[in-house]
């Protein structure tokens, strides 16, 4: 997750993984992480903040594969709870239906919640993808005390320079 210009997963899960591409090379500036299914949806990174926490958007890119191959997530969807008991809720919009999110093509593509979430875990399923599906990612959100403290100062350096 970005907090004050760093990076941070906590935690993460996966279903299925290709070959030597492991969960822990999700990251941006890893290698990054590819899916071993072809059916969509079926391939999903579930992240664990340790705590509630206000997810804002998300930032995914391409993962250059080891046979010169170029491949990403074109599709991807939402989910998250705050408790694994409970069922994973899917981003979706106010008449019900899941958002996909889309990405054109294989570059950095940062991706803004039009209403950001609150939930300890986020599960970021691939609906579709180009060669195979693969991602790195990172999460932007903050804390609820990180964003109340944010925004205080924002509305008080606006104030100030307004004065």
């Amino acid at each position: 997750m970005q907090r004050e210009g760093q990076s941070e997963l906590t935690a993460v899960k996966a279903k299925h993984r290709l070959n030597h591409l492991f969960k822990q090379m999700l990251r941006l500036s890893s290698s990054g992480w590819c899916g071993s299914s072809n059916e969509p949806g079926q391939n999903w990174v579930m992240v664990d903040f340790k705590a509630s926490t206000l997810i804002k958007g998300f930032r995914t890119m391409h993962v250059q594969r080891s046979d010169g191959t170029t491949a990403f997530t074109s599709a991807i969807r939402l989910q998250y709870t705050d408790d694994l008991t409970d069922a994973f809720k899917d981003y979706a919009n106010p008449d019900g239906t899941a958002v996909e999110f889309r990405i054109l093509e294989p570059t950095l593509s940062i991706l803004n919640l039009p209403l950001p979430i609150e939930a300890r875990y986020v599960r970021f399923k691939i609906q579709d993808y180009s060669n195979y599906p693969c991602m790195k990612l990172e999460v932007m959100g903050c804390s609820r005390l990180e964003c109340k403290l944010i925004s205080f100062f924002s509305l008080f350096f606006i104030h100030s320079r307004i004065c």
